[in-house]
């Protein structure tokens, strides 16, 4: 009898064991990278209600910086109250869309400016922004390049696509070097600590076939900071799904926990492997009107102008792009030039040591609007040799302004455009500007291909200088040529 009794006990514990055990960690991986796989073509659709509720020492700081701010200086804002809006968050095998129209927002001080709706597309080539203001009465668009950190909508944390705070989406190779271990109710606990030092954990309930049940960050320091929990879960297409999440954003103080960010999320709908999902659904679609500030290109422009020429302070080139003439160009056209004008564009050249510590593009390329990345100064033989292999980049600023490729370069004076000493440099053409030089400051290029640009100083930094740039038609460039 008292064997039997042993031999029920331990059959019922190899029961317990066998129905809470935890696969091998390959196992487990496995399923986390498979799960991961088929979520990379879906639709997710929810609403969020959002809460701000930083420590008070945290806006005592805030107030106090802007009691010190003087003139015209930007006060700092600092969120407190709650918004209300509806989201939806697209993935398609590397590409993804965030979209957000907000219903409510109610805060304690004024937020003037803030959008009504935003959506963001990243395409795997580019990150496009449209921004509605006013209930979309109003548009404005940005275009980035691809090394622009994409926001983490809170549904991408809670179905373990990336952390908080993570630029890159989890795939198989992140899963590969994830840690495996056993939480205490039984569940997986799979997680890394990132390049500065950040832990990220996801808790994996093996029931639901190792979907996320919470997710938990923690600083460097080993406070957590961010924590997220995973409810009321349906299968859609063979994965275990959520319907309702709980983020939470924590700062403490005086070792105690205190919640100054909580996001309430109830979805409304997955589309796992729709039809719908295309494509031609990552790139944005602006509405008319929409001004853009293309950060590649170096310009801004808005979506939908008429076919105008040139005349006046500002114009519209064929492509319908706004821009606004310099001194310069408008004496050009003033002179009788009546072909049809090229549009000006307006880029941000930074200076070449700042953007070689950063590791920025700094040449201007003229025929294609971009800054491309030489890796070396300017004047070097290496830099020499890049561009002329790629066949791109005209000109860079070091203080003055250098030509590349075998450009010319000339100054213009506004007034009776007189040509001005040039004074050559190593494998370029060194424009020295005159000490105490008075903007705007015009400057004329003929290209390595002969092309013929109007480069206008607009604007002198530390770091940098903003120009306008317009190519000439052909042969214009002769009458800025010429002695007084």
């Amino acid at each position: 009898m008292k064997f039997a009794r042993c031999y029920m006990v331990w059959q019922f514990l190899v029961w317990c064991t066998i129905c809470t055990a935890v696969d091998e960690p390959d196992v487990i991986k496995t399923a986390v990278s498979d799960r991961l796989h088929a979520l990379q073509d879906m639709i997710v659709a929810y609403d969020v209600n959002t809460t701000y509720t930083p420590l008070a020492s945290e806006v005592q700081i805030v107030e106090n910086l802007n009691r010190e701010k003087t003139g015209s200086s930007r006060k700092i804002s600092i969120w407190v109250g709650s918004e209300r809006g509806s989201k939806t968050v697209s993935f398609l095998g590397g590409k993804a869309k965030f979209g957000a129209r907000f219903t409510e927002r109610s805060f304690k001080e004024n937020m003037r400016g803030l959008p009504t709706s935003e959506v963001q597309a990243f395409s795997g080539k580019t990150a496009e922004i449209l921004y509605g203001f006013k209930d979309d009465s109003v548009f404005k668009g940005v275009i980035k390049d691809t090394k622009i950190r994409w926001p983490e909508p809170e549904v991408e944390i809670g179905l373990g696509l990336r952390g908080f705070g993570q630029g890159s989406w989890a795939d198989s190779n992140t899963v590969k070097g994830m840690s495996v271990g056993t939480g205490d109710d039984g569940s997986a606990i799979v997680g890394y600590v990132d390049r500065k030092g950040v832990k990220h954990e996801w808790s994996c309930d093996p029931k639901l076939r190792y979907a996320p049940v919470s997710y938990r960050r923690w600083a460097r320091e080993g406070q957590l900071n961010h924590e997220m929990r995973m409810e009321d879960f349906e299968e859609i297409d063979g994965v275990m799904l959520p319907n309702k999440m709980n983020l939470r954003t924590i700062n403490w103080e005086n070792d105690t926990k205190h919640v100054v960010i909580e996001a309430k999320i109830e979805v409304i709908e997955y589309r796992l492997n729709d039809p719908e999902n295309t494509p031609e659904r990552y790139k944005i679609k602006w509405p008319l009107g929409t001004r853009i500030r293309d950060q590649i290109l170096g310009m801004t422009y808005t979506v939908g102008g008429s076919s105008l020429s040139p005349s006046g302070d500002a114009r519209r080139g064929r492509d319908g792009l706004d821009a606004e003439s310099s001194p310069a160009e408008s004496d050009a056209n003033n002179e009788g030039n009546k072909a049809q004008t090229s549009v000006s564009q307006e880029v941000f050249i930074p200076e070449a040591s700042f953007a070689l510590q950063k590791g920025e593009a700094f040449i201007l390329d003229l025929e294609g609007g971009g800054l491309i990345d030489s890796g070396n100064a300017p004047c070097t033989m290496k830099t020499h040799n890049k561009v002329a292999k790629l066949g791109q980049g005209d000109i860079a600023w070091d203080g003055s302004i250098v030509t590349v490729r075998k450009a010319k370069a000339l100054t213009v004076s506004q007034g009776a455009h007189g040509r001005l000493e040039c004074t050559p440099g190593r494998w370029c053409n060194r424009d020295m500007l005159p000490d105490n030089v008075e903007l705007p400051y015009s400057v004329l290029v003929v290209t390595n291909e002969d092309a013929e640009y109007l480069i206008t100083i607009v604007k002198m930094q530390a770091n940098g200088i903003r120009v306008r740039h317009r190519k000439l038609n052909k042969g214009e460039v002769k009458r800025y040529i010429r002695t007084e």
